[in-house]
């Protein structure tokens, strides 16, 4: 310590000079933390000396630029070379150096190829991040190893990496490449929002050539995070914005040439190609590393400048050029003349004094801070602009095959996206959570249903889709269209999902319709955890035990909630679930026969076939009324037939084409016989205007049938009309007829078969056998349905309904068929949702 310095400490450098800091308060503290970072810092090099060089033993590291290996001509001088190594004297290497104006006056004289690695990587930041993350290179790269949900990314990465300097020796089938795929592929497991965009390949291919691949990696990082925010993603928005900055610096510096290249609209999008690859793709690559050598050292900055100076010295031309074509052209041509080669009275520009040129003219007309303030002004701007098309680009993927208008189309998006922004605390727990618990989810391929941000989850769904609808639904229907939409079982249904649904609900036509309610009803939509609270209760007020049922006979499983467990059935694609039209499959010509067969099997029988049902016919039997007795007095006030009720027997006759052609006294088989009939009208004509190629859509069962009845009593509950109410009793009462005639015959046919394969194995055994009482055993059912009863609608697995039953029913029905032909316009519904945005249908 010097004489007269109190409190000082004096480190000496290895170039010999020292540098003394005085008026420690702490001077101890202070020189014992120098001291442990000094022995940290010899301890850290000693382990990475004899780091591995590779990761898992499988694939060597590359920890030498490839400049090294594949050498090219360095067009620094001994002089530059001079001035370098006097500035490091001066003022140190690696991180610990100063950052002085004379580094940026060496910086525009050019850079020594073997400086050229670690200057990059200290003025980028580079440097200090890797040291600051050990290991963490190798770290994702071992992360990237076996990650199936990274194949998109890797294929793109693929397909680009041969497109990276193919003019290089190391970039052609070299170990170049090897590199590149490996920094590529660690930066996507690092974040996979961004994954990998192009342009990165070119930059990766560069930064390869001069440092190593963990630096390149780590100054990539610093590229696609720090100095070029939001320029590598699927909608570019940082590079949008910045040619929105860089048509005001025109419109400021240039203003003779902005009012041109506005004319040819060219204002804001000249340079994006240029600012996306920093000049590396427009340029040759010896002089295009020059233009790095200042952006790691300048920033953005750099490039504005520049191209303004190439915009300006191309004036002439764009000012006589006719269109945008014959400006490009002219850019282009000056842009090929650009060389790191200085040559006295030739035509070609050099790139020292082009870069010159622009400290010049433009290095004092804005600064860092203005082109942060242009922009913010430009991001809302380009960020409502890629909305917009992004809205456009949904309605337009949406629209070719959805009923609703496009009108219709763009005023559902707005109340989506309005629930979605109004909601978005309830969801950020949720969004976070799921970045935290897929670090590796990719992006998917390219949807535009699917990219929008505005996707719905149950809760936006129910908030939504009930208010919507012309009819009061309740939660249990909501949480079953939830169900059907949702065919990957991920929780989250599409704009387009949305607009399908409420399609066909609104602007369908009656066979739609009816499909649609038909599928909300059976699996995967339905489930018996829906029917828990009902059979709790039944169970509470009969104080029966509890029904052990099996679990072959359970439909659905379930939990009680809109998400489902897989089922073995084929997972189509979104695209092909939603515009799957809800059709009639290849037995829609049979549906009709299929009663008169059942009815003339009937007249062979000795004697009359006996229908149970768990609603009552038309006419109570004395057995019907010791049921309606048990029941709690409270139901008497309740309509006749509602579905709430468990009396169903008709209310006063109303005129229908069903109910008028019959009695309601009538024996079942009559019913069932002019039922067929118009079934065989109506059947047969709306399975020829259906196309063949429609899946078939499996039967109902008894207690789905009661929940889709319960469902359409609903719909029609806010209609005060009789004629209505009793066509959709008479509607319901024939067809849970025409299923219990089906399982009787069902019964009849397989008790046929049975006995005559009885017959011819007995006939080949021994005569002691008993044949007769084990037929007469297997031909009664082993479980009746107790009329009724709910537990035994739910085991019964004979009981079935095809979809083309039903709408050929509802279709005879006038009442019923008007009333599901019924078209509603969405943009008064809307209208209604916004007038009482804070009221839910009851």
């Amino acid at each position: 310590m010097d004489e007269g310095s109190k409190n000082a400490i004096k480190i000496g450098l290895k170039n010999t000079n020292f540098i003394t800091f005085s008026g420690l308060p702490d001077r101890d503290t202070v020189l014992k933390r120098i001291k442990n970072f000094m022995m940290e810092s010899r301890v850290e090099r000693s382990e990475n000396k004899n780091r591995k060089q590779s990761v898992d033993g499988k694939e060597e590291i590359m920890r030498a630029p490839l400049c090294q290996k594949f050498p090219f001509n360095d067009r620094s001088n001994d002089r530059i070379r001079r001035h370098w190594e006097r500035f490091f004297t001066e003022y140190g290497r690696d991180v610990s150096m100063y950052r002085t104006i004379d580094l940026h006056r060496l910086l525009l004289e050019g850079l020594p190829l073997e400086h050229r690695g670690c200057i990059w990587s200290i003025c980028s930041g580079a440097a200090v991040e890797m040291q600051l993350n050990p290991g963490e290179y190798e770290a994702l790269l071992r992360r990237s190893r076996g990650q199936e949900k990274c194949i998109l990314t890797m294929e793109e990465i693929e397909r680009d990496l041969h497109r990276s300097l193919p003019e290089h020796p190391a970039f052609q089938n070299g170990p170049g490449i090897d590199a590149l795929r490996r920094i590529l592929t660690a930066y996507s497991v690092r974040n996979p929002q961004i994954g990998y965009c192009q342009a990165m390949n070119i930059i990766g291919a560069v930064l390869l050539v001069h440092v190593s691949e963990e630096e390149a990696f780590w100054i990539l990082v610093a590229i696609c995070e720090r100095l070029l925010p939001d320029y590598y993603n699927t909608k570019v928005v940082g590079a949008l914005i910045d040619q929105g900055v860089f048509s005001d610096l025109v419109s400021i510096c240039l203003p003779t040439l902005h009012t041109k290249l506005t004319e040819i609209g060219l204002d804001d999008m000249i340079a994006l190609s240029w600012f996306l690859t920093i000049f590396l793709n427009a340029i040759k690559f010896d002089a295009a590393v020059r233009i790095l050598d200042l952006f790691f050292y300048e920033g953005s900055k750099l490039m504005f400048q520049l191209a303004l100076e190439i915009v300006k010295e191309n004036a002439s031309s764009i000012k006589t050029a006719k269109d945008e074509g014959e400006a490009l052209v002219a850019l282009s041509n000056f842009l090929e003349k650009i060389t790191d080669a200085k040559v006295e009275n030739s035509t070609e520009v050099f790139i020292g004094q082009l870069l010159s040129n622009s400290y010049k003219n433009f290095g004092e007309a804005f600064d860092n801070e203005k082109i942060e303030k242009l922009r913010l002004k430009h991001r809302l701007k380009v960020v409502q602009n890629l909305e917009d098309n992004q809205m456009r680009s949904i309605i337009k993927s949406v629209g070719k095959s959805c009923p609703l208008t496009q009108i219709e189309l763009e005023a559902l998006y707005n109340v989506v996206k309005e629930g979605h922004l109004l909601s978005w605390r309830s969801r950020l727990t949720t969004a976070q959570h799921n970045r935290l618990s897929s670090v590796m989810e990719e992006r998917p391929r390219f949807d535009p249903c699917v990219q929008s941000q505005y996707r719905l989850d149950f809760e936006l769904f129910s908030q939504i889709f009930p208010r919507l609808l012309p009819w009061p639904v309740n939660e249990t229907f909501v949480i079953r269209a939830f169900r059907l939409m949702d065919l990957n079982m991920t929780g989250i249904l599409t704009f387009r999902d949305l607009s399908y649904l409420l399609g066909i609900l609104l602007k369908g036509d009656s066979v739609d319709k009816v499909t649609l309610f038909f599928k909300c009803h059976i699996p995967p939509a339905f489930n018996i955890s829906d029917l828990d609270e009902l059979l709790n209760r039944r169970s509470l007020d009969e104080d029966e035990p509890e029904l052990g049922v099996e679990a072959a006979t359970v439909i659905g499983s379930a939990k009680p909630s809109p998400m489902r467990n897989p089922v073995p059935r084929r997972h189509p694609s979104r695209m092909e679930a939603t515009q799957a039209v809800f059709g009639i499959d290849e037995t829609a010509v049979d549906a009709a026969s299929e009663a008169d067969e059942i009815l003339s099997c009937e007249e062979t029988t000795s004697g009359p076939i006996v229908i149970e049902s768990p609603i009552c016919s038309s006419h109570p039997s004395s057995k019907d009324l010791e049921i309606v007795d048990d029941e709690d007095h409270s139901k008497k006030n309740q309509p006749i037939g509602s579905p709430l009720s468990d009396d169903f027997s008709l209310p006063d006759r109303a005129p229908s084409e069903i109910s008028d052609s019959f009695s309601l006294v009538e024996d079942a088989s009559d019913a069932i016989k002019s039922l067929s009939q118009k079934m065989q009208q109506t059947t047969l004509q709306e399975a020829q205007r259906r196309s063949d190629g429609d899946n078939p859509i499996e039967p109902i069962s008894q207690i789905q049938f009661i929940e889709l009845w319960k469902t359409f009593y609903e719909l029609i509950g806010i209609r005060d009309d009789n004629q209505l109410y009793h066509a959709l009793v008479v509607a319901g009462t024939l067809l849970l007829q025409l299923g219990e005639t089906q399982k009787v015959f069902q019964h009849g046919v397989e008790k046929q078969i049975d006995e005559a394969m009885k017959t011819t194995l007995y006939e080949n055994q021994d005569e002691s056998e008993n044949p007769g009482s084990t037929s007469e055993e297997n031909s009664i059912p082993k479980s009746a349905s107790k009329m009724g009863d709910l537990k035994s609608c739910i085991q019964d697995g004979d009981w079935r309904l095809q979809v083309e039953h039903i709408i050929a029913t509802i279709l005879a029905e006038p009442s019923l068929s008007e009333f599901f032909e019924t078209k509603y316009s969405l943009i008064n519904l809307i209208e209604n949702y916004r007038q009482n945005p804070s009221k839910e249908k009851s």
